[in-house]
């Protein structure tokens, strides 16, 4: 094969291996993780237990509203998980829901554990992230 012709080739093969590898390695560290945070708020922070507790909030990834992501919401003591509620982020990233506190429950605090579980798309490369909001109940 003539100089001229291989050559020019292996420098074309080179930067073709070089862009590729770069591609695939960019892409697959991109796709470690999804990160999506969710950001809860309350109206108030006591309760009586005949009560339900608004739970609205709004979800983040990278500093924009995150949609269709599964939102996980506890209201939890420090040994139980005693109520959930599962809600979907809407177009603009928000969420709410309305869970009830159950009549038996003693008064003291509580804790509201607001956990983020991505979208379903990203399920096998998502870090859950959590958020969690203390609460007392007379």
């Amino acid at each position: 094969m003539n100089k001229r012709i291989v050559r020019p080739f292996l420098l074309l093969v080179l930067v073709l291996t070089t862009s590729l590898n770069m591609i695939v390695s960019d892409s697959q560290d991109a796709s470690a993780t999804h990160i999506s945070k969710p950001i809860p708020y309350l109206d108030k922070n006591e309760f009586y237990s005949s009560e339900t507790i608004d739970v609205n909030g709004w979800v983040e990834y990278n500093n924009m509203p995150a949609s269709d992501v599964l939102v996980q919401v506890f209201l939890e003591n420090k040994q139980d998980k005693l109520t959930s509620a599962n809600v979907t982020s809407d177009s603009n990233g928000n969420f709410s829901t309305i869970p009830s506190i159950p009549n038996e429950i003693e008064p003291g605090n509580y804790t509201i554990s607001v956990t983020s579980l991505c979208q379903e798309i990203h399920s096998n490369v998502c870090t859950y992230q959590w958020e969690e909001l203390p609460i007392a109940i007379k």
